[in-house]
């Protein structure tokens, strides 16, 4: 019997290295090489059944030391051909070596990056390979900003991954972070965050943005920038003036005329990893102003399980030994101007969610009915502001397709007329933001006022508190992400 093990994308960049092996019962295969493939033919095998055992690699030089992008291996039982389907090589389980542990780990049945087709004479295995992990080629995706914040104890995995099936549609990398429980757990889920794009640059497929030379804090470039974000959302702030705005625990004032900085580390590694959830957070990189392309837009869930299947090649996400990793359920979270993205994908693929949240999204209001249409998903509205949150809260009451499926954060919710003071006093970091940084000594004295910078309306009540739902903590002192999670369908 003849194998042949495919797998696309085979001349990008990240995949330029390839290694793929077989041995069955212990004696190897010399593969045939070719670009994109590689052919076997299959020792008879001394066993009953024999075992074949597949290990595909791939890496890259691209910054120089040689990176695993992807490795994976398979054991197959080779029974003898037949009609049926359950003939012919069949997975049989696959090895897994996950983040901290000593030894690796056996799940059963087939590995979710892999297809097998079996025919009279020949064996065919396609290899996934539209989603890789880049953070080994480039550490300082990692040590450039978030090594320098807080972080959750014990850590999360936290991962850049890139997607190598081409430059005609982003994102082109997620950054994720998985729970370390994640590893020994047959039901870990995933939740999408679309933050706010702003006006992201585009984003270029190449090997310019993984060289180091672009991490200039003066000047950063593509990969820097990633960086920078990552940093941003998962990293905790500090409380020192030493550090650049963006780093602290606390708003800064700025020079008359100017706005503060009101935009601070989320924290959102530790909130995760405080909610006890089996769940990996994964945030699309906005490119061009935008979290996805219209056709990304559409293949959101399919993109999601390509992110889930390779966290599973990682180990990050793995079943106790000897069992399998189930198919997960899927979350989308919306932040602002994400909105546009985060309603296109719901509309496109409403049966995919299991979980909307909504962070003072734009357009909430008149995509209320768009939510509605995922029967089967809980939905949460966060934040203050009426026009996004507490409004179309109301709206989605009165329907009766969402029923019961609805819940608000901050929690209880305050007023939409809330006066600064109870605002201030309803979050610790919120009263720590704003007397640390000398907008309101104490808090309770806040008095937030409308005005014109730079030829545009700055409305501080509303500019700290569409920061706060994101970066914030509720009364209890539980971050408003880890509240989220804990009160969703996510195991």
């Amino acid at each position: 019997m003849d194998l042949l093990v495919k797998w696309a994308n085979p001349t990008h960049f990240l995949l330029e290295q390839p290694t793929v092996t077989l041995d069955v019962d212990g004696v190897p295969a010399t593969p045939a090489m070719t670009t994109g493939s590689a052919r076997f033919v299959v020792p008879a095998g001394t066993a009953s059944p024999p075992i074949a055992t597949l290990t595909v690699q791939f890496d890259t030089t691209v910054t120089g030391p040689s990176a695993t992008t992807l490795r994976l291996q398979q054991r197959f039982q080779l029974l003898p051909p037949g009609r049926a389907s359950s003939r012919g090589p069949q997975p049989l389980e696959y090895v897994v070596q996950p983040p901290l542990f000593t030894t690796s780990v056996t799940q059963a049945g087939r590995h979710p990056l892999i297809t097998s087709i079996t025919g009279p004479r020949r064996w065919s295995v396609v290899v996934n390979t539209r989603t890789v992990d880049v953070t080994a080629v480039q550490p300082l995706f990692l040590d450039f900003r978030l090594s320098q914040l807080i972080r959750s104890s014990p850590v999360t995995n936290v991962r850049v991954l890139a997607r190598t099936d081409g430059t005609s549609t982003f994102p082109l990398h997620w950054v994720t972070a998985t729970p370390p429980a994640c590893s020994s757990f047959a039901d870990s889920d995933l939740v999408c965050f679309l933050t706010a794009p702003q006006a992201s640059p585009p984003e270029n497929d190449n090997t310019t943005f993984y060289l180091t030379s672009n991490f200039d804090p003066k000047n950063p470039q593509e990969g820097a920038l990633l960086a920078i974000g990552l940093g941003t959302f998962l990293g905790g702030g500090l409380n020192t003036a030493t550090l650049p705005p963006r780093m602290r625990d606390f708003f800064t004032l700025f020079a008359p005329g100017e706005a503060p900085n009101l935009v601070l580390p989320r924290g959102w590694e530790a909130a995760l990893a405080a909610s006890g959830k089996h769940v990996a957070l994964v945030l699309p990189i906005p490119a061009g102003g935008q979290n996805l392309s219209p056709a990304a837009t559409a293949a959101l869930p399919k993109l999601l399980h390509d992110v889930h299947a390779t966290l599973c090649a990682l180990g990050d996400i793995a079943a106790p030994a000897g069992l399998a990793v189930h198919r997960p359920q899927l979350g989308i979270a919306a932040h602002s101007n994400a909105g546009s993205n985060f309603f296109a994908a719901v509309q496109i693929s409403p049966k995919a969610f299991q979980e909307i949240w909504l962070f003072e999204a734009n357009d909430t209001q008149e995509n209320v009915p768009t939510v509605a249409q995922a029967s089967g998903a809980k939905v949460l509205f966060a934040g203050f502001d009426p026009v996004t949150v507490s409004t179309p809260k109301k709206t989605a009451d009165r329907m009766p397709s969402l029923k019961g499926r609805t819940r608000r954060l901050p929690d209880p919710a305050l007023p939409d007329n809330a006066a600064p003071s109870a605002l201030a006093a309803s979050s610790s970091k919120l009263t720590h933001a704003l007397e640390e940084g000398g907008m309101a000594l104490p808090a309770r004295t806040w008095h937030p006022v409308d005005r014109v910078i730079a030829g545009k309306k700055f409305r501080e009540r509303f500019e700290v508190l569409h920061q706060q739902i994101v970066q914030g903590n509720d009364a209890d002192g539980a971050d408003y992400l880890t509240k989220a999670l804990t009160s969703s369908v996510f195991h």
